[in-house]
């Protein structure tokens, strides 16, 4: 990797930078190739993966950053190590990048390329960026360093697009076209089928904490199982997904035939398109997945520490969602749902209008019409 040990002295880095690209861009650029990353080469997954799904593979090279070379892709895609010197080489000559994080300090952009930046979430809760008084200088400064290359930001909402002007200090093209990732929403598929075929009549339950520094949020599975038994004399599945970042630890759990450990899963979009209810605490996955008008319970009992350490853009009274502070509150609120729901999906609806989704199932094809428009202008 070539930033292995760090490099300490930000003149230094880009002294690397400049030398580095200089000798990169002695290469033509591919007007046909796109570079794809995802959580820092984290797979075929979010965003840029629904992107790519629509991308003419017989038009476009699709290169994709990956930290672990066995990660499975689609035909039409090739893989390429994140942090090698063939990913800098690809990024030197591709016509178009893709990406839903800041690329790091030692990336640079050439004249004549297009950079894209979905970025990975959407909705008023946790403040981000130069919104919040949290951030070190050092992640600012390689935040700024990324706008400063990005030619179209992807927006879900007119909230997203106030956020990118003033958060993240963008002045460029805004494509208020919708989530790719969120696409898969509008459509009528069984995506049960896809994941956990043998349960497609089952209430699926999912839990999706939001990342911690050290120890996740933590639910207890049984009472839920116990208490869904209970009152409807029938089983669901517990499906457990810990936020991408978190250190995996398996024995948190006892994972059974009814609780699934899914932290691995490449999708999230698939899991929240195949669940039925989200479990979360203040994950921006919250507004994603009641695009769907499902139940999101907010399970937060350390909702005072968190609030200590993040700051949030709405108190939690102004959040559509239930409330939860114990396991108790949780239980209740999975079934009683039947008789909220009516009064949920009403709160939902104002949410929305007030908050403005640009989301309609067609982002995905907003975003390749871009694509094929800038492609037809070289």
């Amino acid at each position: 990797n070539l930033m292995s040990d760090g490099v300490k002295n930000i003149t230094m880095v880009e002294e690397f930078r400049d030398l580095l690209f200089s000798r990169l861009w002695s290469n033509p650029i591919k007007r046909n190739s796109i570079v794809f990353s995802n959580f820092d080469g984290r797979g075929y997954g979010d965003n840029p993966k629904y992107i790519c799904d629509k991308i003419d593979k017989t038009k476009y090279q699709c290169i994709w950053l990956v930290k672990d070379e066995n990660e499975k892709m689609p035909n039409g895609v090739r893989k390429v190590r994140y942090g090698s010197l063939e990913h800098y080489e690809e990024l030197s000559r591709a016509k178009f990048w893709i990406d839903n994080m800041h690329k790091n300090i030692i990336t640079k952009k050439r004249s004549g390329q297009i950079y894209i930046q979905t970025w990975h979430g959407d909705g008023p809760l946790k403040k981000i960026e130069y919104d919040s008084e949290e951030l070190p200088s050092s992640y600012l400064n390689m935040a700024t360093h990324d706008v400063e290359m990005i030619d179209y930001f992807i927006s879900g909402s007119k909230f997203k697009t106030e956020q990118c002007r003033r958060a993240f200090r963008y002045n460029g093209k805004i494509l208020e076209s919708g989530n790719p990732r969120n696409d898969i929403f509008f459509k009528n598929n069984d995506y049960k089928l896809v994941i956990y075929p043998q349960f497609k009549d089952f209430k699926w339950i999912l839990f999706a904490p939001t990342y911690r520094e050290k120890q996740s949020n933590i639910i207890e599975p049984e009472k839920i199982l116990q208490a869904y038994k209970k009152k409807y004399g029938k089983e669901c599945i517990i499906l457990i997904r810990e936020h991408p970042s978190m250190k995996i630890e398996n024995l948190k759990y006892n994972y059974s035939d009814r609780i699934f450990n899914v932290s691995e899963f490449p999708d999230t979009q698939l899991l929240l398109a195949a669940s039925d209810i989200l479990i979360t605490d203040y994950s921006s996955i919250m507004w994603d997945f009641s695009l769907q008008e499902k139940p999101v319970i907010l399970f937060h009992p350390d909702a005072v520490s968190y609030s200590n350490e993040r700051q949030f853009y709405l108190s939690f009274n102004e959040l559509p969602y239930f409330e939860a502070f114990n396991m108790e509150d949780v239980c209740n609120y999975i079934i009683s749902l039947d008789t909220e729901l009516y009064k949920y999906k009403s709160k939902l609806h104002d949410f929305f209008d007030k908050y403005e989704s640009f989301d309609y199932g067609t982002a995905s094809d907003n975003v390749v019409n871009i694509i094929n428009e800038l492609s037809k202008e070289m």
